[in-house]
């Protein structure tokens, strides 16, 4: 109930009784965790997902969240390590892949976060965050066939999304479907348009010149 009113402290108080009553609660000490880090707790939260995986050291979404907390603290290496745990004992968790493939990505570790990104997204086709991740590193690649699909699955979910457009034209470009690669960037132009985003609308503007195209003429 708490949760749902958004009164946060009053339902971190009741999960903090809880544990105390039920000391042996696993799921209690997640929720406290997670509301501590949801607040930007990070001290609190680590020390909560630590003394849950203490009573259950076999849940990968503690990992996660221990992970979460340790970012949340500049404890990269150690946070790496329990992602590594997470993926270790659930290879379909998908916020311990991500998170996973982006230290790998600021490491230089390409390779290695190209199959985390991907991992993320085929166990959850939704997670929005990791469809970008990957359709960035196939475009860049050049692996434009991928780079589509990733892009096709963005877009039909968040049309509006205006950088996802433009970068499906670039892939489709690639793919040689120059109508449908067209097609997407006048739906980004319009977009960038619509949010006052000139820079993104002149960037649409400067792809077409390049190609020496008039959308208007096809």
């Amino acid at each position: 109930v708490y949760m749902q009113q958004g009164n946060y402290d009053a339902a971190l108080a009741t999960y903090e009784t809880f544990t105390q009553v039920a000391p042996g609660n696993t799921s209690a000490y997640e929720a406290v965790a997670s509301l501590y880090l949801q607040q930007g707790n990070y001290t609190a939260a680590r020390d909560a997902y630590q003394r849950a995986l203490r009573v259950e050291s076999d849940r990968a979404s503690l990992y996660v969240g221990l992970a979460e907390a340790e970012l949340g603290l500049g404890q990269t290496n150690s946070a790496y390590q329990n992602l590594q745990r997470a993926v270790e004992l659930d290879s379909t968790n998908v916020e311990g892949q991500f998170l996973l493939g982006e230290i790998q990505m600021q490491r230089g570790n390409e390779e290695a976060a190209l199959r985390s990104y991907r991992r993320a997204a085929d166990a959850d086709e939704t997670f929005w965050p990791a469809q970008a991740a990957l359709g960035a590193m196939l475009l860049e690649r050049e692996e434009f066939l991928q780079a589509v699909l990733a892009y096709r699955r963005i877009t039909q979910a968040l049309p509006n999304n205006a950088g996802a457009q433009y970068n499906l034209g670039l892939a489709l470009w690639g793919q040689g479907l120059q109508g449908q690669a067209v097609g997407a960037l006048q739906r980004a132009r319009t977009l960038y348009e619509g949010q006052d985003d000139l820079a993104g609308a002149e960037r649409v503007e400067a792809l077409f010149d390049l190609w020496n195209i008039d959308p208007e003429n096809l």
